[in-house]
């Protein structure tokens, strides 16, 4: 049960816009200021005085890297305000500024739908995420990018002049990504939601689904809690189909998308198998247990009781052999009732050849053809009382 990805990578072209200096601070003046207070006080302290010279000294070195740093300041202001003016030529170009109101108006109802059923994002991930991309990062509003067809609405990278923080996109078909960015790719934490009503939330490392997360399908009624890796349910896991009050669960290892490894399932009405999967099916060792109180451990191949196992209605009832497509073929021993068994081959459920049986105290070892001793192992039939061949019959067990 694979999980179809939708983490591209949406790179939008053309510069990338940043707000304007607030008007009612002028940075480039201040620094202009402080340095001539600082000069005027330099030139009061110093003195010739010998004893003095070595403080004054001090003094000098202080303002002159105070003064390399605030020109370092100044720079970067000016380099700030020569690439909002660049982003603010170019943006033009090639996306449209939106209101908040549009944005969402362009929010598929599904969609809508989808995120109301699961509430707001994990916050303590959002104020994580955000807190570790705080350099260089300034937002924007919604921004509909023409030659896409995308719309994005969140944080941008001053120097990379990519999305970066957090943030919301919209593709051109209306699947929604919501989370953190890293140079134009969703990363860190995420929520994912596709038109057909796919939901993901979780862990994801440069656009690939990876880590712990939930990923629930909407067609499938189905939802998964646990570990990923390449965008697919891959380690511990929970997975559990809901359609109105049926339920089956399962909680155990997966790998690339399907059941695999040591797990169980608890079915909706009940029944419980545990053990060994392989490519979504009961593959190797397991025991099924029914409601009923029947129990069957073995081997398993593709869902069906297939190698050595014990099938077991009782204590008194019971079967220990070979199976074959959950049926009993090749060796075995039956016990059924007080002291009455069958041992030998099996076909198609039935005693089938070399055998013997017990029953009622008395042992005779013969040929059986569909579950009928045709013959002893004198080469002669068996008759009961009243004159007619023997006939024994056997229960028969399934899984279905």
């Amino acid at each position: 049960m694979g999980l179809d990805c939708y983490c591209n990578c949406h790179t939008e072209q053309g510069s990338i816009p940043v707000p304007p200096v607030d008007k009612t601070v002028d940075p480039i003046n201040n620094l202009k200021n402080e340095e001539l207070n600082y000069q005027e006080a330099y030139n009061r302290n110093f003195t010739t005085n010998k004893n003095d010279f070595k403080t004054n000294q001090s003094n000098k070195n202080d303002y002159e890297n105070n003064n390399i740093s605030n020109n370092d300041k100044y720079n970067n202001i000016k380099n700030t305000e020569k690439n909002i003016s660049e982003f603010d030529k170019n943006i033009k170009l090639y996306s449209i500024e939106m209101t908040e109101e549009e944005f969402i108006s362009k929010i598929n109802k599904k969609i809508k739908e989808i995120d109301s059923k699961f509430g707001s994002i994990n916050q303590n991930k959002k104020d994580e995420y955000i807190k570790n991309k705080e350099k260089n990062i300034i937002f924007k509003s919604p921004l509909f990018f023409k030659e896409t067809n995308n719309i994005y609405f969140g944080s941008w990278d001053i120097k990379t002049l990519k999305k970066e923080g957090w943030g919301i996109l919209l593709d051109k078909v209306g699947n929604k990504y919501e989370g953190g960015w890293d140079k134009d790719i969703i990363d860190g934490y995420c929520r994912i939601i596709s038109i057909n009503g796919d939901y993901y939330e979780g862990e994801i490392a440069n656009g690939i689904i990876e880590g712990n997360g939930i990923f629930y399908s909407d067609e499938k009624k189905m939802i998964y809690k646990g570990e990923f890796k390449n965008n697919c349910f891959d380690g511990d896991g929970e997975q559990i189909f809901q359609n109105f009050e049926k339920k089956i669960i399962y909680q155990g290892k997966f790998k690339n998308g399907k059941r695999e490894g040591i797990g169980k399932i608890i079915f909706e009405d009940g029944n419980i198998y545990e053990g060994e999967f392989s490519n979504d099916n009961f593959n190797g060792e397991g025991c099924f247990r029914w409601t009923d109180g029947r129990e069957y451990k073995g081997k398993w191949n593709n869902n069906k009781m297939n190698g050595k196992g014990i099938f077991i209605w009782d204590k008194n009832n019971w079967y220990e052999g070979e199976y074959k497509d959950n049926k009993r073929e090749g060796f075995g021993i039956y016990q059924y009732g007080d002291n009455n068994y069958y041992e030998g081959k099996w076909l198609n459920n039935l005693p089938q050849g070399e055998g013997k049986i017990n029953k009622d105290g008395k042992t005779v070892e013969g040929v059986f053809r569909y579950g009928k001793m045709i013959r002893n192992k004198n080469n002669k039939k068996e008759f009961n009382n009243t004159g007619n061949i023997i006939n024994y019959t056997f229960k028969n067990e399934s899984v279905n």
